[in-house]
């Protein structure tokens, strides 16, 4: 899959998502407005507005089900902060918490959502970056990881490398800090191992498999 850059750099500015920071009670994904191509500019915001809905039915249900209050934020808390907007993606980060309405509380949990805004579609990691940058399916050992390993500091005894290793990443764009952000997906009992890390764009761009794509370009 290719990404083009042919946009004009004018075009960045007029790129906006609204809002760009939302939280629980009103938990607002942004909308895009100002993109060249309208049938994509649709496509962009009917997803974000269906994971709106989305997250505000699972906000019902453990409300519901922890026979909590709709003012409960304790119970069931989203925060929602748009980290990279530019001519050609958008990256959301949503990071939720919960307790009360499953079998283990949660604590922070990334669920961030990246868009193409060239055609309007979530980005297939998969397909971004080269074969073998990302775990494979059910996790284990990629460049991804040696990446973060390098900069998380565990040494070679550490109960927390081990699972760092063998798991599977959540990620998304960041345009302050310059970097792709990476967050090992680990299960509720080892989740304090589970550090969220910035790979600066530098060390990402050799892996990304369209080289027009400029990731520092963001507005």
């Amino acid at each position: 899959m290719a990404w083009s850059q042919s946009n004009p750099a004018a075009a960045v500015s007029q790129v906006t998502a609204v809002p760009m920071h939302s939280k629980t009670p009103r938990q607002l994904f942004p909308r895009v407005k100002g993109l060249p191509d309208a049938a994509a500019q649709g496509r962009a915001n009917k997803i974000l507005a269906g994971r709106e809905r989305e997250d505000a039915m699972s906000r019902r249900d453990c409300l519901r089900e922890a026979n909590a209050s709709i003012k409960d934020l304790d119970t069931y808390n989203e925060q929602i902060n748009v980290r990279y907007l530019s001519s050609i993606f958008l990256s959301v980060e949503v990071r939720v918490s919960n307790a009360d309405c499953g079998a283990y509380p949660n604590a922070n949990v990334p669920s961030p959502i990246t868009l193409d805004l060239t055609t309007g579609r979530e980005v297939n990691w998969e397909r971004f970056f080269v074969s073998g940058f990302l775990p494979p399916d059910m996790g284990g050992r990629s460049r991804l990881g040696r990446l973060y390993l390098r900069r998380s500091g565990l040494r070679a005894d550490d109960e927390c490398r081990t699972a760092v290793e063998e798991s599977d990443y959540v990620i998304w764009l960041d345009s302050k800090k310059h970097a792709l952000m990476v967050e090992p997906d680990l299960p509720h009992v080892i989740r304090v191992c589970a550090v969220t890390i910035a790979i600066p764009f530098s060390e990402v761009a050799p892996f990304v498999v369209d080289k027009s794509v400029k990731l520092d370009s963001a507005g």
